[in-house]
Order: structure tokens, then C-alpha cells, then sequence
């Protein structure tokens, strides 16, 4: 089976379940999910002169995000074995994968606010909504839980992670900063 029949099936049924049918599929699709959608963020982010744009800063761009990814599915999983609920960690990183297609959208819309001054902010922020209300689905889907209780389980742990990401960037800040004065 090839991405379009998948795609097509997901458009078709509306749901991502056909995807445990097959875990190599899963695994192939997942990671191209993760390399397309990260690949033309950056070049979103180099059309809007952002960040340099070369292979060695596209790898360490790509290499954060996937850790990132990686960690935030591995304590997502976690959190929910704790609760009794038994999935794999890999297929949710790998579903995640599948839900980062949608940052394909920002390459396009990276032209539409260099023409329209100004939107940079709402289109990107629209973009990280869906992409939110994406991993929801698939959290929902996967564990077969409520809404309410995916919300909590992809915010706690984000938040932990992003708190985490934010006091390390404070102390590398200080760290250099020591070694400068």
C-alpha cells in the first residue's frame, strides 16, 4: 500500500486505526511525516529569513524536533501506562509523525504573509492549533479515552517538557555568560 491509499482511506473512513494493520507502513509513513512537515518548516522559516538556511542547520533543526518528539511520546506513553492504559510508544511517536504532514502548510503560507505584512503570526499559530487538535485525535484514538482526559494527557506533559526546554535555555544562557564576564 502506498501513502495515497492510505491518505485516501484516512479522508475515506476518518480514521487512523488502519494503520495497526501494518506497522512497517506505520514506521515508513510516520518518519516521512516527521522529515516532509519539518522539512518545509524550515523552509518556511528560511523564506522568512528567520534561520540560516543550510543541510548543518536543517540536521541540528530536524535533530531537536524529532528528540523532542521522541521524549514527549515516550512520557505520554508513560503517563498513561501508569493509568492502565497499554499502547506502544512507538506508535504513538509514529503516529505524531503522521500528524506533523500538517506543517507542510507552512511553506505556502510562509509566502502568503511575506506578501500579506503582518498575518505571520495567525497563520503560524492556526498551523500549531491543528496540529494540537491533530495529536488530540490520534491520543483519543489510540488509548480510547475522552476528549477531556487526551487534553490533560498532552498538556501536562507538554507543559513539564516546555518548562523543562525554557529553565535549560535559561541556564545555558548563564552557563555562557559566566564563562564570558
Amino acid at each position: 500500500m502506498s501513502l495515497f491509499k492510505f491518505m485516501e482511506n484516512y479522508i475515506d473512513v476518518g480514521s487512523l486505526e488502519f494503520f495497526l494493520e501494518n506497522e512497517g507502513y506505520l514506521r515508513k509513513i510516520g518518519f516521512s511525516g516527521y522529515l516532509f512537515g519539518y522539512f518545509t518548516l524550515f523552509l518556511a522559516f528560511k523564506v522568512m529569513k528567520i534561520i540560516p538556511g543550510d543541510f548543518i542547520s536543517f540536521f541540528f533543526f530536524f535533530s531537536i524536533l524529532l528528540i523532542y518528539n521522541y521524549v514527549f511520546s515516550a512520557i505520554i506513553n508513560l503517563f498513561m501506562d501508569m493509568i492502565g492504559y497499554r499502547k506502544s510508544a512507538s506508535n504513538l511517536f509514529y503516529y505524531f509523525g503522521i500528524s506533523d504532514f500538517i506543517w507542510i502548510l507552512s511553506l505556502p503560507l510562509a509566502f502568503i504573509s511575506e506578501i500579506f505584512s503582518g498575518g505571520r503570526n495567525f497563520f503560524f499559530s492556526l498551523l500549531i492549533l491543528f496540529s494540537f487538535l491533530f495529536k488530540l485525535k490520534i491520543i483519543k484514538m489510540l488509548y480510547k479515552i475522552r476528549y477531556k482526559m487526551a487534553l490533560i494527557t498532552f498538556t501536562i506533559p507538554y507543559i513539564l517538557l516546555s518548562f523543562l526546554f525554557f529553565a535549560g535555555g535559561i541556564y545555558l544562557i548563564y552557563w555562557i555568560i559566566s564563562f564570558i564576564i
